[in-house]
């Protein structure tokens, strides 16, 4: 079993905790967001750019997109435009060939910060409602940089299409 990493995108509120060790649980990591701001980069790194599965969207590292406010996480989806900072006429991959987003939200993540290997995650959370939302929570395996997808692994702790409401 390779150790994994917690991924949160696009609107997700309030992640509770992660405990673990399958005979017995203990908690050994947690985030309460407690502190308005930004979360804590103590635990949470962004991932910003065009990012995976030719989304329109670009994610940003913007309070905006994503904010502590009153012990809740808001990763917020705005509709807007948005110059990609890497933007090159000449690149062949859409991160980069892509001048401009026509939204931003946030992807944050553990990686390199918290890993676990066996365990439970307890997690609560709000879903966004509509056509073109994609909230997810999701791990990858540590060596997700190293070996091309999905050889790294996917676990998926809720993932929520828009256009199928009534599914989670």
């Amino acid at each position: 079993m390779k150790k994994v990493s917690l991924y949160f995108s696009l609107y997700i509120i309030t992640f509770i905790s992660l405990s673990m060790n399958a005979q017995q649980y203990e908690l050994i990591w947690e985030d309460n967001f407690e502190i308005n701001g930004k979360p804590n980069p103590d635990k949470w790194s962004y991932e910003t750019g065009f990012v995976r599965n030719l989304e329109k969207q670009i994610y940003t590292k913007r309070l905006k997109n994503a904010r502590i406010r009153n012990g809740k996480l808001e990763l917020k989806a705005i509709k807007e435009n948005f110059r990609n900072k890497q933007y090159d006429p000449k690149g062949t991959n859409y991160r980069i060939n892509t001048p401009l987003a026509k939204y931003t939200s946030a992807s944050i993540h553990t990686a390199k910060k918290f890993e676990f290997q066996y365990g439970r995650v307890d997690v609560r959370a709000k879903l966004p409602i509509g056509k073109g939302v994609w909230a997810a929570i999701w791990m990858l395996g540590t060596n997700f940089d190293e070996v091309v997808y999905p050889n790294a692994g996917e676990i998926d702790i809720m993932e929520h299409v828009g256009k199928e409401p009534d599914e989670i």
